[in-house]
Protein backbone atom coordinates (compact mmCIF):
# COMPACT_ATOMS: atom_id res chain seq x y z
CA UNK A 1 0.00 0.00 0.00
CA UNK A 2 1.09 3.58 -0.95
CA UNK A 3 1.86 6.04 2.06
CA UNK A 4 -1.10 8.36 1.73
CA UNK A 5 1.67 11.61 2.15
CA UNK A 6 3.51 9.85 -0.65
CA UNK A 7 0.43 9.29 -2.78
CA UNK A 8 -0.68 12.99 -2.66
CA UNK A 9 2.56 14.16 -3.18
CA UNK A 10 3.13 11.67 -6.51
CA UNK A 11 -0.75 12.58 -7.33
CA UNK A 12 -0.16 16.42 -7.29
CA UNK A 13 2.54 15.90 -9.43
CA UNK A 14 0.76 14.20 -12.25
CA UNK A 15 -2.01 16.48 -12.04
CA UNK A 16 0.51 19.70 -12.88
CA UNK A 17 2.34 17.62 -15.91
CA UNK A 18 -1.36 16.62 -17.17
CA UNK A 19 -2.80 20.50 -16.69
CA UNK A 20 0.56 21.76 -18.64
CA UNK A 21 0.75 18.71 -21.34
CA UNK A 22 -0.77 18.02 -24.52
CA UNK A 23 -2.63 14.84 -24.83
CA UNK A 24 -0.34 13.28 -26.97
CA UNK A 25 1.81 13.01 -24.07
CA UNK A 26 -0.15 11.13 -21.66
CA UNK A 27 2.12 7.54 -21.98
CA UNK A 28 5.08 9.59 -21.42
CA UNK A 29 2.90 11.37 -18.26
CA UNK A 30 2.19 7.82 -17.10
CA UNK A 31 5.85 6.58 -17.31
CA UNK A 32 6.98 9.21 -15.44
CA UNK A 33 4.30 8.85 -12.65
CA UNK A 34 5.65 5.07 -12.40
CA UNK A 35 8.99 5.77 -12.42
CA UNK A 36 8.29 8.37 -9.24
CA UNK A 37 6.32 5.89 -7.64
CA UNK A 38 9.21 3.31 -8.38
CA UNK A 39 11.89 5.60 -6.87
CA UNK A 40 9.87 6.21 -4.07
CA UNK A 41 9.52 2.19 -3.11
CA UNK A 42 12.76 1.65 -3.79
CA UNK A 43 13.61 4.14 -1.03
CA UNK A 44 11.04 3.00 1.48
CA UNK A 45 12.37 -0.58 0.56
CA UNK A 46 16.09 0.45 1.23
CA UNK A 47 14.66 2.45 4.97
CA UNK A 48 12.72 -0.48 5.68
CA UNK A 49 15.71 -2.43 4.95
CA UNK A 50 18.15 -0.86 7.16
CA UNK A 51 15.00 -0.43 10.22
CA UNK A 52 15.10 -4.16 9.90
CA UNK A 53 19.27 -4.52 9.89
CA UNK A 54 19.06 -2.16 13.05
CA UNK A 55 16.01 -4.22 14.50
CA UNK A 56 17.65 -7.59 14.58
CA UNK A 57 20.98 -6.02 16.31
CA UNK A 58 18.45 -4.79 18.70
CA UNK A 59 16.87 -7.99 19.60
CA UNK A 60 20.18 -9.73 19.55
CA UNK A 61 21.75 -7.40 22.16
CA UNK A 62 18.03 -7.70 23.98
CA UNK A 63 18.50 -11.67 24.11
CA UNK A 64 22.55 -10.78 25.62
CA UNK A 65 20.87 -8.62 28.09
CA UNK A 66 18.55 -11.37 28.95
CA UNK A 67 20.89 -14.33 29.34
CA UNK A 68 23.18 -12.03 31.24
CA UNK A 69 19.67 -11.33 33.58
CA UNK A 70 18.79 -14.79 33.80
CA UNK A 71 22.54 -16.00 34.81
CA UNK A 72 22.51 -13.30 37.33
CA UNK A 73 19.40 -14.17 38.69
CA UNK A 74 20.11 -17.87 38.92
CA UNK A 75 23.28 -17.10 40.77
CA UNK A 76 21.85 -14.30 43.20
CA UNK A 77 19.10 -17.16 43.49
CA UNK A 78 21.36 -19.95 44.19
CA UNK A 79 22.97 -17.69 46.52
CA UNK A 80 20.50 -16.56 48.65
CA UNK A 81 19.03 -20.57 49.00
CA UNK A 82 22.96 -21.73 49.95
CA UNK A 83 23.68 -18.59 52.27
CA UNK A 84 25.38 -20.02 55.77
CA UNK A 85 23.83 -17.10 57.19
CA UNK A 86 20.04 -16.04 57.81
CA UNK A 87 18.50 -13.21 55.58
CA UNK A 88 14.70 -11.73 56.17
CA UNK A 89 13.24 -8.61 53.95
CA UNK A 90 11.14 -6.88 55.97
CA UNK A 91 8.24 -3.80 55.55
CA UNK A 92 7.74 -1.55 58.96
CA UNK A 93 4.33 -0.92 60.05
CA UNK A 94 3.57 2.41 61.82
CA UNK A 95 0.72 3.97 63.99
CA UNK A 96 -0.93 6.95 62.84
CA UNK A 97 1.81 8.90 64.59
CA UNK A 98 4.31 7.41 62.37
CA UNK A 99 5.34 5.25 65.32
CA UNK A 100 6.97 1.35 64.54
CA UNK A 101 4.78 -0.85 66.02
CA UNK A 102 5.11 -3.73 63.80
CA UNK A 103 7.15 -5.15 60.44
CA UNK A 104 5.38 -7.54 57.83
CA UNK A 105 7.49 -10.35 56.38
CA UNK A 106 8.44 -9.80 52.65
CA UNK A 107 11.14 -12.75 51.66
CA UNK A 108 13.06 -14.88 53.66
CA UNK A 109 15.92 -17.77 52.72
CA UNK A 110 16.02 -21.80 54.22
CA UNK A 111 18.67 -20.39 56.64
CA UNK A 112 16.23 -18.36 58.58
CA UNK A 113 14.11 -21.21 59.11
CA UNK A 114 16.81 -23.22 60.20
CA UNK A 115 18.30 -20.75 62.56
CA UNK A 116 15.06 -19.79 64.32
CA UNK A 117 12.76 -22.74 63.93
CA UNK A 118 9.97 -20.54 62.36
CA UNK A 119 8.25 -22.12 59.09
CA UNK A 120 9.48 -20.76 55.73
CA UNK A 121 6.32 -19.45 54.04
CA UNK A 122 6.24 -16.62 56.64
CA UNK A 123 5.26 -14.20 53.52
CA UNK A 124 2.95 -11.46 54.47
CA UNK A 125 3.09 -12.43 58.35
CA UNK A 126 3.91 -9.70 60.70
CA UNK A 127 6.50 -10.66 63.90
CA UNK A 128 3.07 -9.44 66.01
CA UNK A 129 1.57 -12.40 64.25
CA UNK A 130 4.34 -15.13 65.36
CA UNK A 131 5.46 -13.68 68.57
CA UNK A 132 2.51 -11.33 70.31
CA UNK A 133 4.78 -10.95 72.90
CA UNK A 134 8.00 -10.08 71.31
CA UNK A 135 10.24 -7.32 73.10
CA UNK A 136 9.85 -4.00 71.94
CA UNK A 137 13.49 -3.56 71.84
CA UNK A 138 13.44 -5.26 68.42
CA UNK A 139 10.15 -3.31 66.62
CA UNK A 140 12.10 0.09 67.49
CA UNK A 141 15.24 -0.80 66.59
CA UNK A 142 14.57 -1.80 63.12
CA UNK A 143 11.81 1.10 62.76
CA UNK A 144 15.08 3.26 63.48
CA UNK A 145 16.50 1.66 60.51
CA UNK A 146 13.59 1.64 58.32
CA UNK A 147 12.98 5.30 59.33
CA UNK A 148 16.81 6.88 59.11
CA UNK A 149 18.46 4.16 56.66
CA UNK A 150 21.38 3.98 59.55
CA UNK A 151 22.86 0.43 59.27
CA UNK A 152 23.42 -1.02 62.67
CA UNK A 153 25.34 -4.19 63.69
CA UNK A 154 24.94 -5.95 67.25
CA UNK A 155 24.45 -8.82 69.40
CA UNK A 156 21.07 -9.77 70.91
CA UNK A 157 19.36 -12.59 72.86
CA UNK A 158 15.86 -13.56 71.22
CA UNK A 159 14.18 -14.78 74.06
CA UNK A 160 11.32 -16.48 71.93
CA UNK A 161 13.91 -18.95 70.31
CA UNK A 162 15.95 -19.09 73.01
CA UNK A 163 19.19 -18.04 71.02
CA UNK A 164 21.72 -15.78 70.50
CA UNK A 165 22.34 -13.54 67.22
CA UNK A 166 24.77 -11.28 65.50
CA UNK A 167 22.80 -9.03 63.69
CA UNK A 168 23.34 -6.77 60.52
CA UNK A 169 20.34 -4.77 59.99
CA UNK A 170 20.25 -2.06 56.81
CA UNK A 171 17.37 -0.04 54.30
CA UNK A 172 17.30 -1.35 50.81
CA UNK A 173 14.70 1.45 50.69
CA UNK A 174 12.45 3.94 52.91
CA UNK A 175 9.98 2.02 55.23
CA UNK A 176 12.09 -1.47 54.24
CA UNK A 177 14.62 -2.95 56.28
CA UNK A 178 16.38 -6.52 56.11
CA UNK A 179 18.92 -8.03 58.26
CA UNK A 180 21.49 -10.87 58.12
CA UNK A 181 22.04 -12.55 61.26
CA UNK A 182 24.33 -15.47 62.35
CA UNK A 183 23.51 -17.88 65.76
CA UNK A 184 26.15 -17.17 68.37
CA UNK A 185 24.66 -19.07 70.80
CA UNK A 186 27.84 -21.52 71.02
CA UNK A 187 29.67 -18.45 71.37
CA UNK A 188 28.12 -16.45 73.95
CA UNK A 189 27.64 -20.03 76.21
CA UNK A 190 31.15 -20.33 76.30
CA UNK A 191 31.90 -17.00 76.91
CA UNK A 192 29.63 -16.80 80.13
CA UNK A 193 31.74 -20.00 80.89
CA UNK A 194 34.55 -18.29 80.76
CA UNK A 195 33.64 -15.70 83.00
CA UNK A 196 31.79 -18.36 85.46
CA UNK A 197 35.92 -19.62 85.48
CA UNK A 198 37.08 -16.65 85.96
CA UNK A 199 35.00 -15.69 88.92
CA UNK A 200 36.00 -19.18 90.35
CA UNK A 201 39.40 -18.43 90.22
CA UNK A 202 39.30 -15.38 91.24
CA UNK A 203 37.37 -16.47 94.52
CA UNK A 204 39.86 -19.25 94.72
CA UNK A 205 42.56 -16.98 94.69
CA UNK A 206 41.01 -14.74 97.84
CA UNK A 207 40.50 -18.11 99.52
CA UNK A 208 44.07 -18.89 99.31
CA UNK A 209 45.53 -16.08 99.83
CA UNK A 210 43.48 -16.05 103.63
CA UNK A 211 44.68 -19.14 103.49
CA UNK A 212 48.41 -18.70 103.44
CA UNK A 213 48.08 -15.54 106.13
CA UNK A 214 46.37 -18.03 108.24
CA UNK A 215 48.72 -21.03 107.94
CA UNK A 216 51.63 -18.77 108.34
CA UNK A 217 50.27 -17.77 111.82
CA UNK A 218 49.65 -21.07 112.48
CA UNK A 219 53.17 -21.95 111.18
CA UNK A 220 55.48 -19.35 112.99
CA UNK A 221 53.44 -20.71 116.28
CA UNK A 222 55.23 -24.03 116.59
CA UNK A 223 58.37 -22.66 114.62
CA UNK A 224 59.34 -20.13 117.39
CA UNK A 225 58.42 -22.78 120.45
CA UNK A 226 61.03 -25.02 118.64
CA UNK A 227 64.01 -22.23 118.12
CA UNK A 228 63.15 -20.90 121.40
CA UNK A 229 63.87 -24.22 123.28
CA UNK A 230 66.39 -25.12 121.22
CA UNK A 231 67.87 -22.01 121.87
CA UNK A 232 67.97 -22.88 125.66
CA UNK A 233 68.98 -26.52 125.36
CA UNK A 234 72.70 -25.14 123.84
CA UNK A 235 73.27 -21.84 125.58
CA UNK A 236 72.56 -23.07 129.56
CA UNK A 237 73.20 -26.15 132.19
CA UNK A 238 70.07 -26.84 132.50
CA UNK A 239 69.00 -30.04 134.92
CA UNK A 240 68.10 -33.04 133.36
CA UNK A 241 64.70 -32.34 134.26
CA UNK A 242 64.08 -29.10 132.09
CA UNK A 243 66.52 -30.98 129.43
CA UNK A 244 63.64 -33.63 129.29
CA UNK A 245 60.83 -31.05 129.41
CA UNK A 246 62.05 -28.75 126.82
CA UNK A 247 62.71 -31.58 124.04
CA UNK A 248 59.38 -32.86 125.00
CA UNK A 249 58.31 -29.06 123.77
CA UNK A 250 60.18 -29.42 120.95
CA UNK A 251 59.08 -32.62 119.85
CA UNK A 252 54.99 -31.60 120.02
CA UNK A 253 56.04 -28.76 118.21
CA UNK A 254 57.60 -30.57 115.47
CA UNK A 255 55.02 -32.82 115.05
CA UNK A 256 52.92 -29.73 114.91
CA UNK A 257 54.26 -28.29 112.21
CA UNK A 258 54.50 -31.95 110.50
CA UNK A 259 51.04 -31.90 110.17
CA UNK A 260 50.61 -28.24 109.24
CA UNK A 261 52.66 -28.92 106.67
CA UNK A 262 50.88 -32.44 105.66
CA UNK A 263 47.68 -30.29 105.32
CA UNK A 264 49.12 -27.96 103.11
CA UNK A 265 50.39 -30.63 100.84
CA UNK A 266 47.17 -32.57 101.26
CA UNK A 267 45.38 -29.53 100.46
CA UNK A 268 47.37 -28.84 96.97
CA UNK A 269 47.30 -32.36 95.96
CA UNK A 270 42.82 -31.79 96.33
CA UNK A 271 43.43 -28.69 93.83
CA UNK A 272 45.58 -30.40 91.31
CA UNK A 273 43.74 -33.47 91.31
CA UNK A 274 46.48 -35.84 92.46
CA UNK A 275 44.42 -36.99 95.73
CA UNK A 276 40.84 -38.98 95.21
CA UNK A 277 38.48 -39.42 97.32
CA UNK A 278 36.34 -42.62 98.10
CA UNK A 279 33.06 -41.61 100.00
CA UNK A 280 30.86 -43.95 101.60
CA UNK A 281 27.66 -44.04 102.90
Amino acid sequence: MIPKDLKMNVDEMAMEILNDAPIGDLCNVHKMYLSVIIDKFKEMSAELERTKTELNAAQTELNTIKDSLTRTEFTYDNLFDNLSSGFALHKMIYDEQNYPINFEYISVNPTFSILTGIEHNIKGKTILDLFPNIEKYWIETYGNVAKTGVSIEFDNYASEVNKYFHIMAFCPQKDYFAVIFTDITSQKQYEHKLIEAKQKAEEADKLKTAFLRNISHEVRTPMNAIMGFSSLLVSQNLPEEKVERFSDLINKSCGQLLSIINGMLEMSEIQTGLLTFDIKQ
